[in-house]
């Protein structure tokens, strides 16, 4: 646990976008270890800027909700750093993921459920509708809530809710089978991450999940059940629930099946 004196705790969950400074976000960085959890993801410097100034300046810029991030960096007065940031963004060697996670874990311990309210792990998939032959790896989905297909991505999320605020642990840009006649198709070195996560990306959802799941177990989050809806209720997710989660006190809930 990190002991945080509560006069320099920004409760970061309730502060409005408006009132969110580049000085009170810098402040808040520091209390989540960015930098230390950017060199455990092997995330360093390339050029010029160190990785945590580059994150400062890519949230100052999305923050007052920019039509673009051309726009947010121009209105933030930071458009100097705009290589930089495509350049960070675009590196197919940085473990994005591992960030992700420190951060999570590092934000869950620092506003943790109160006591008495229960904290859920939430698995569920939306539509990532996109159109154009440019984008890598397109294909067709069913959207099961509007009964409609679609052009882009499955967008299979795992956040944390303690009652007290939403925190994202992982997710997965899922790529569907029928891809776009004539699409274009990404292509990366083996050795990358990038690689990794769009050879993840092909996986069934209920492969994604149980990474989701293992995940969770390995950096010991402090959940109490896990939430998904019916789709995800098969024979194998259903036995790992079984086998991995329920001797650690996780339970599950969800719908049935009609």
């Amino acid at each position: 646990m990190v002991n945080i004196p509560k006069s320099e705790n920004i409760d970061f969950c309730q502060v409005k976008n408006s009132e969110m400074s580049l000085y009170s976000f810098d402040k808040y960085m520091l209390f989540l270890k960015i930098k230390q959890n950017l060199k455990r993801a092997k995330i360093t410097k390339r050029c010029g800027l160190q990785p945590n100034e580059i994150i400062m300046h890519y949230f100052n810029s999305i923050i007052i909700r920019p039509k673009s991030l051309n726009d947010g960096l121009v209105r933030s007065n930071a458009k100097r750093y705009q290589t930089a940031i495509h350049d960070f963004l675009n590196n197919p060697n940085y473990n994005y993921r591992k960030l992700l996670t420190y951060t999570a874990k590092m934000y869950s311990v620092l506003h943790p459920a109160k006591e008495g309210d229960s904290s859920l792990l939430l698995i569920d998939d939306t539509a990532v509708i996109k159109t154009g032959k440019s984008v890598n790896d397109i294909a067709k989905f069913k959207d099961n809530t509007k009964k409609t297909k679609f052009y882009g991505y499955q967008g299979v999320m795992c956040t944390l809710i303690n009652g007290r605020t939403n925190i994202p642990i992982d997710f997965t840009l899922k790529i569907g089978q029928k891809q776009l006649y004539g699409g274009k198709k990404g292509k990366y070195d083996t050795n990358t991450h990038t690689f990794g996560r769009r050879k993840e990306a092909r996986q069934t959802k209920t492969q994604i999940v149980k990474g989701y799941l293992k995940r969770v177990l390995k950096h010991r989050f402090k959940i109490d059940y896990v939430l998904w809806d019916c789709a995800y209720n098969n024979s194998e997710m259903l036995d790992f629930i079984n086998a991995k989660m329920i001797p650690k006190g996780i339970h599950l809930i969800s719908a049935l099946k009609k």
